[in-house]
């Protein structure tokens, strides 16, 4: 891997940790995102056939989706309850369904991340990428109890370590 992908990948991991920011947090997490897929788009180019990228990019449509259906359901859920319309066990029901769908939703997305980042450790030599997959993955499914969430942030903590620790090609 060349200086340029490990620094742009551990970059974009730094950035998406910074996103619980406020104001500027969505702004950082979303030049992370890129950066970080610039990166494994590069190490998915040296290394075609392994399906390191589309593994990524499936993985990030998955989460990004999750977080849409859990936004809706929210905002549903809002709007009819100010208007009166939905009564007691029919929020719980739309709230529920809404949960457990973004639920399996991110679960997907994040196993999706580990297995892409399981290819970069086998392409690099660095374990470090499959731990931080393992991280993304067992704190998405921690989310129930909200440690996963904290878990899945250390797991771009140490993305980003993964980067800056794999061997430099010149």
């Amino acid at each position: 891997m060349d200086k340029n992908t490990t620094l742009t990948g551990a970059i974009g991991s730094l950035l998406i940790t910074l996103g619980i920011l406020p104001y500027v947090g969505v702004l950082l997490n979303a030049v992370g995102v890129v950066l970080v897929f610039v990166a494994m788009k590069k190490i998915s180019a040296e290394h075609p056939g392994k399906g390191i990228l589309k593994d990524f990019a499936i993985g990030f449509v998955l989460v990004l989706l999750s977080s849409v259906v859990l936004g809706f359901g929210v905002a549903g859920l809002t709007a009819t309850a100010k208007q009166g319309a939905i009564k007691g066990l029919l929020k719980v029901a739309v709230l529920s369904l809404t949960v457990i769908l973004f639920y399996i939703i991110m679960v997907a997305g994040f196993f999706l991340y580990r297995r892409s980042f399981n290819k970069v450790a086998d392409v690099t030599g660095n374990n470090l990428f499959s731990w931080a997959g393992n991280l993304f993955f067992w704190g998405s499914i921690a989310t129930l109890v909200l440690i996963g969430i904290v878990v899945v942030w250390l797991g771009w903590i140490l993305l980003a370590v993964a980067f800056f620790n794999t061997p430099v090609e010149e």
